[in-house]
């Protein structure tokens, strides 16, 4: 579902101005509004994180912890044959993003990659899995090293979302 990363040369470089602490700033306060429009006008074909680092984006829908109400958020994401990978480091901020609250308040989301949807159930990753996905992060984007170093005490969670068969219309008459 999610293509794989090469990065050139050109997008590696570009990756490390996000990952810089006033890149983390200026982006974490305004990337998403410009990814959300971006990606919507594109059916979710083309991110800025996507064209210009190299770096994969799927927008994760959530139900609201608090307010159960739906939250949609592009993300940078990865992919462990058909589990999608997030990691909840919030430009190494010290506190967990929204959309990591509310998976943990109700597991259930819906990802769109390249246009196409499906329906996920999230888990936290364990220890074991934890040192596999920061060694594929950490492949995959410049800025978790400096997000994990930035983040002080927090333990910046990884979320492993597996694929929910789609429903089949009940047999039988009512």
């Amino acid at each position: 579902m999610i293509p794989e990363s090469h990065p050139g040369k050109l997008q590696q470089f570009l990756q490390k101005i996000p990952a810089s602490k006033a890149g983390s700033a200026i982006f974490s306060r305004t990337l998403h509004y410009f990814d959300r429009r971006l990606m919507k006008a594109t059916k979710g074909r083309v991110s800025l994180p996507g064209l210009l680092a190299g770096i994969p984006v799927v927008t994760v829908t959530t139900r609201g912890a608090k307010s159960g109400q739906p939250r949609t958020v592009p993300l940078v994401a990865f992919a462990d044959g058909e589990k999608v990978i997030l990691i909840a480091s919030n430009w190494g901020q010290q506190h967990h993003p929204a959309w990591y609250l509310n998976l943990r308040a109700d597991p259930r989301a819906t990802i769109s990659v390249n246009g196409k949807e499906g329906r996920y159930i999230a888990r936290e990753a364990g220890d074991d899995d934890r040192r596999k996905y920061w060694e594929m992060a950490d492949d995959l984007y410049f800025g978790f090293r400096l997000y994990r170093q930035r983040a002080g005490d927090r333990k910046i969670p990884i979320m492993i979302l597996e694929s929910v068969p789609p429903e089949t219309p009940s047999s039988g008459s009512a």
